[in-house]
């Protein structure tokens, strides 16, 4: 990468050449600049497709732009109390380790990938369930606010006792003594 090339070296004011530096951490600084200058056409095209795949199934357009609208409010709110515990440690005086900020008062980077990936297709999941549902309900002659109670008394119980499931699991997480998991298991907790 040419961000680890610097062209002209010195020493004790003696020109030396051309340095070329590479390395694990360098590689790795690379790769964490390469993903999150790309994590904008990512969730782009995350939007792109959730809308022309519900829109295919459902086939309204309405359906896709609540998931992404929905999913994507999720995040912030998600991603936000992320940079409000690790990075402005708002829970730190709870003397929790793994809600404190870590010694370089950041998120890793790698953290907000993963969390991404997998809370988008949770939420999916679980949107699709009861989308799917509303709208049996809403084609049978149920008009929408029947088709949506409906639904939730049917759905409701199975989507709430999935999401405690998934809860309890991903904050087994926070046990670690890695703040990367950590970080990785508040994020998929809160979303």
């Amino acid at each position: 990468d040419s961000a680890n090339y610097v062209p002209y070296g010195r020493w004790d004011d003696v020109e030396i050449g051309a340095l070329h530096l590479y390395g694990m951490p360098l590689e790795q600084m690379d790769g964490a600049q390469y993903t999150l200058r790309r994590m904008p056409y990512v969730g782009l095209a995350i939007a792109a497709i959730v809308c022309i795949i519900l829109g295919g199934s459902f086939g309204t357009a309405l359906i896709p732009v609540r998931a992404v609208i929905c999913i994507a409010w999720m995040l912030v709110v998600t991603f936000g109390a992320s940079v409000m515990v690790y990075q402005l440690g708002y829970l730190e005086g709870l003397g929790i380790q793994a809600l404190s900020p870590s010694s370089g008062q950041a998120l890793f980077w790698i953290s907000p990938s993963v969390a991404v990936a997998v809370l988008v297709g949770l939420g999916l999941d679980y949107d699709i369930f009861l989308m799917d549902s509303v709208m049996e309900h809403w084609q049978s002659g149920k008009d929408g606010k029947s088709a949506v109670v409906t639904s939730l008394d049917q759905a409701g119980t199975i989507i709430s006792a999935a999401g405690i499931i998934m809860f309890l699991a991903f904050s087994a997480m926070l046990a670690s003594t890695t703040p990367m998991l950590n970080q990785v298991g508040f994020m998929l907790c809160v979303g």
